[in-house]
């Protein structure tokens, strides 16, 4: 009895057969890099802004903590500072971990540009939607506000600048004007889009139109209910054309308009 009451007090207390320690994983997706340089002094570009981080460890609290944006005290870092101009590949690294925690960088490394920054000016010119050319509308005249902007980008970047644009969509307009404010770009030769500071310049861009137009017949169409005694009604129209504007799709299925009279009461 002695024998069996030790061996099962032994069994028991052995931490070994207690069961095997448990690992939990998240993986957290675009989690943001920083990079670090020297912004006075130059423009960095073509790298991935966010990376996924995948995160283990034997502590839940720990890991539920990391993996919350609210409490997460790591970072992905790229430390740029000791790298020459040109393009380069960069380790990221993991900083502000806590050490029950293990973090995985998905990918491990970024390509990055590292070019001296340069501020120039640039005339800007509006550059419209090809929409707006194919529903019918001609353009009467363009205004930008302001006509000269301010890009800061990298030296090299900065002699490839062709031309830069306020790009405008046709999506907001009315049947004669479309005014927006929109972000600039810069174009190569190539009609590529260049690298610059974010955010971008914005102007104000107005353009006046002229819409297609097309006469249309006009037709009455009676609604309600006619008095008793009453058979039929004669009618005439000041005009039974009208000419309608607006964006040529709309104007090539319209084959006329109806002009609702309502001859409910109507006696005389």
């Amino acid at each position: 009895a002695l024998l069996l009451f030790f061996n099962a007090n032994a069994t028991g207390n052995n931490p070994s057969n207690s069961g095997s320690s448990q690992t939990y994983s998240e993986t957290l997706n675009n989690i943001p890099v920083q990079v670090q340089y020297d912004k006075d002094k130059y423009y960095v570009s073509g790298f991935e802004e966010s990376v996924n981080v995948h995160l283990r460890s034997a502590n839940r609290i720990q890991l539920n903590m990391e993996s919350n944006a609210d409490t997460r005290n790591f970072q992905v870092v790229a430390d740029l500072t000791k790298l020459p101009l040109g393009t380069s590949e960069v380790p990221l690294t993991v900083r502000g971990l806590s050490s029950a925690v293990t973090a995985e960088i998905e990918p491990k490394t970024v390509t990055v540009t590292i070019e001296k920054r340069v501020t120039k000016k640039f005339d800007v010119e509006a550059q419209l939607s090809d929409n707006i050319e194919k529903e019918g509308y001609k353009v009467k005249n363009i205004s930008v506000d302001p006509k000269t902007v301010e890009v800061t980008t990298g030296e090299e970047t900065a002699k490839a600048i062709d031309k830069v644009i306020a790009p405008v969509s046709s999506a907001k307009q009315t049947i004669d004007t479309i005014k927006q404010t929109v972000n600039v770009q810069a174009l190569d030769a190539k009609g590529q889009v260049l690298s610059m500071e974010n955010p971008a310049p914005q102007v104000k861009v107005t353009v006046g139109l002229t819409a297609p137009t097309k006469d249309v017949p006009l037709n009455v169409s009676m609604t309600g209910t006619p008095p008793a005694g009453i058979a039929h009604y004669n009618y005439s129209l000041s005009t039974y054309q009208v000419r309608v504007s607006g964006p040529q799709s709309i104007l090539d299925t319209l084959e006329s308009i109806e002009v609702p009279v309502d001859i409910s009461d109507i006696r005389k």
